[in-house]
């Protein structure tokens, strides 16, 4: 990982914070699996995550990689989960995206 994400990662610690705390159960928490960046923006969070398979550290991320064309300092990425989220393994998601999942089911 290089140095600007481990910025966005120290930056973003309260969303990660809120975000894991708020959809796993305590134990799994503890373990920090969602790591989302700073830039990441929290629409609606009123449905569920689902975790699949042993739960590790930072093994779904949010907000994070850079291409070369892509401004990061402008992008910002967009979280809308209304239904059902099941993640099996890790998961990337990438600056400037948008992920919204209204009443049904993303796996």
């Amino acid at each position: 990982m290089n140095k600007k994400n481990i910025i966005r990662m120290i930056l973003g610690l309260p969303k990660s914070l809120y975000l894991n705390f708020k959809y796993l159960k305590f134990s799994d928490a503890c373990r920090m699996p969602i790591i989302v960046s700073n830039k990441t923006v929290f629409n609606k969070l009123s449905g569920k995550i689902e975790i699949e398979g042993p739960i590790t550290f930072g093994m779904i991320r949010i907000g994070f990689g850079d291409v070369s064309i892509f401004d990061y300092k402008y992008a910002r990425t967009i979280l809308n989960i209304e239904g059902n989220l099941k993640i099996a393994g890790r998961c990337y998601v990438g600056a400037g995206s948008s992920i919204c999942i209204n009443g049904g089911r993303l796996s």
